[in-house]
């Protein structure tokens, strides 16, 4: 376990769960003990993996955790049952932190103590390559747009806690609905405008999961905090959300079809810029800054 402790510097639990990923969790792992903010602990909660995951882990100082198949949601609440931290970080076995992701979110939260949790920009690698410019905090947008900032974000343990954490019923967009959760207790987020997160996109990861389920699965978290979204939204809100999900579902059966024709990255690209034109909010660019370029290589332990 690795736990570097200070009188004078909450400790941040930084928790990894993974399923499978046994080419990709050592950079994960990497990254999380790279921070410089000392005072963390790293927690790998290993989701009954079957491959060689779990030895990847433990070759680090961290705690490893070995667990029955449950799901994310399940995993990464049995990895805060065994934090000791005073604030969260879920961070995918698949993405990479920046060095100073840690150390950038938990000064917002300690600029200010009504804030819950802080996220950050955004930059993809792997089968594909851009700049995602998180927005803002905004309760209309949460509600209308489930992935308008990343996952990962540094969370107080208190109003982790306090809202019953992550879903373990839900296979996915458990993210949205802690969120949710969140804002039905009062609590919102903030931005650090800094790309502090590198998100890997790659063959099997749940953005590749049938249009279909994603589009029930947003369905049934709207139905599970139907009070704070008829509270907030009014009629031209649902006809956007209703264009969004349309847009999505099409998107994905695109994806699906130009994959098997072997044509989806240009494909991709061209929706990408369209994507980005019609929903403001969304910037993309298609070229990673240089500087993050040269951190993933570095710190990527993936080898072709």
């Amino acid at each position: 376990m690795c736990a570097r402790k200070s009188s004078e510097m909450p400790l941040v639990s930084i928790i990894v769960p993974s399923y499978n990923y046994d080419k990709y969790i050592g950079a994960a792992i990497e990254s999380a003990l790279a921070q410089t903010y000392e005072n963390i602990e790293v927690i790998v909660a290993d989701d009954g993996s079957v491959d060689n995951s779990v030895n990847v882990a433990r070759k680090y100082h961290v705690k490893v955790i070995k667990l029955k198949h449950m799901g994310l949601a399940g995993a990464f609440r049995r990895g805060v049952e065994a934090s000791k931290g005073e604030f969260l970080l879920n961070l995918n076995s698949d993405d990479i932190l920046h060095p100073s992701y840690v150390k950038e979110t938990l000064a917002a939260l300690e600029e200010d103590s009504k804030i819950a949790y802080a996220y950050t920009q955004m930059v993809g690698f792997g089968a594909g390559s851009y700049h995602f410019e998180s927005c803002p905090f905004s309760l209309k947008m949460l509600l209308k747009r489930p992935a308008y900032f990343p996952a990962t974000a540094l969370i107080r343990k208190s109003a982790f806690l306090e809202a019953g954490g992550y879903d373990a019923r839900l296979p996915f967009h458990e993210d949205w609905d802690f969120w949710l959760k969140l804002a039905e207790n009062g609590e919102y987020g903030v931005l650090m405008p800094k790309p502090l997160l590198f998100y890997r996109q790659h063959a099997g990861q749940l953005g590749t999961k049938a249009p279909w389920a994603h589009f029930a699965m947003r369905h049934r978290i709207r139905g599970m905090h139907r009070e704070l979204f008829a509270a907030n939204l009014g009629a031209r809100d649902w006809l956007d959300i209703f264009a969004s999900d349309c847009g999505l579902f099409a998107y994905m059966a695109a994806r699906d079809v130009f994959t098997a024709l072997r044509v989806w990255e240009p494909v991709r690209r061209g929706m990408v810029r369209i994507v980005a034109a019609l929903q403001p909010g969304y910037a993309y660019a298609n070229e990673v800054p240089e500087s993050c370029r040269q951190l993933i290589k570095r710190m990527d332990s993936e080898r072709a």
